[in-house]
């Protein structure tokens, strides 16, 4: 049996495992992988429902769109190629049609109010999160906690320390996070800024609880539940999130919509990236 033989029996196989997963439970993850093999043996017509399907089940599975896109050019549909990616933009950009600006610019409209004093609370804050890599969670973290701290809030931080390639932030940013690192003190905000809520863990001396944490599909992964349900508040980026994270079980009045920030820093010449003799999981979060 030569090569090409043997690829086009692990496809087939894999079609009917895919087909037997879809019998137990419909899942949009499992649909667009099944898309996959589909196109790989040129089944265009049976890919595009799959893809279609999956998006259908999960309407941010932006891979799926983007899979159906790729299978429509493959076949000389531009114009449904291109479609697709303008559905796909816009349902990025829609939840954020809720807001007149972006969480940052309501900090500056406050600080810039007369009506608004001074930050006076006797709490510290303490954020954990990513901090220092390249991936998105750190990116957004490193935004609000360094905006947060020149605002002169008492706030000390705990860098989660996820591998992944380190980010190229100014030295000066650098400076004022890596300053501000150190334990929680008594009476303190706890706040835990992560992709994986099921990791908090309530200190004993916080007085107050929030997670900072999204999910892009309609759905709320299980093993979250039990942190989200305990904590005293959850930021979520979108009204689309506060919506599918009540619906999920989650009281909705503990649930407070603040967009991303979209405001930058000033960055350093990147770094290029680790991309050998390192790990997968290095790759994975460089990507």
């Amino acid at each position: 049996m030569g090569d090409e033989e043997r690829r086009k029996g692990r496809s087939l196989y894999s079609l009917e495992a895919y087909g037997e997963s879809q019998r137990h439970r419909r899942n949009g993850y499992v649909l667009q992988k099944r898309g996959s093999v589909e196109a790989g043996l040129g089944r265009f017509d049976e890919a595009r429902q799959s893809f279609a399907a999956a998006f259908e089940e999960e309407p941010f599975f932006l891979g799926a769109r983007r899979d159906l896109a790729s299978v429509e050019l493959q076949i000389g549909q531009r114009e449904a190629a291109q479609r697709i990616a303008e559905e796909s933009l816009n349902l990025l950009v829609e939840p954020f049609s809720h807001f007149e600006g972006g969480f940052m610019e309501v900090l500056d409209h406050a600080a810039a109010s007369k009506e608004i004093e001074p930050y006076k609370g006797s709490s510290p804050v303490f954020w954990e999160g990513i901090f220092f890599n390249a991936s998105g969670y750190a990116r957004e973290t490193s935004l609000l906690v360094n905006e947060l701290i020149g605002r002169g809030l008492p706030l000390t931080i705990r860098d989660v320390g996820c591998q992944g390639q380190r980010v190229a932030m100014d030295a000066e940013v650098f400076k004022r996070l890596d300053k501000a690192r150190g334990e929680p003190g008594k009476n303190h905000i706890q706040v835990f800024h992560f992709f994986g809520p099921q990791h908090f863990k309530k200190h004993t001396d916080a007085f107050a609880t929030v997670i900072r944490t999204t999910y892009e599909t309609d759905r709320v992964p299980r093993e979250w539940m039990p942190a989200l349900k305990a904590v005293d508040r959850v930021w979520v980026m979108t009204e689309f999130n506060r919506e599918v994270f009540a619906r999920e079980g989650i009281p909705i009045e503990r649930i407070a919509v603040i967009p991303s920030p979209l405001g930058e820093f000033p960055l350093l010449p990147p770094e290029p990236l680790e991309l050998l003799n390192t790990t997968a999981s290095k790759v994975g979060w460089a990507a």
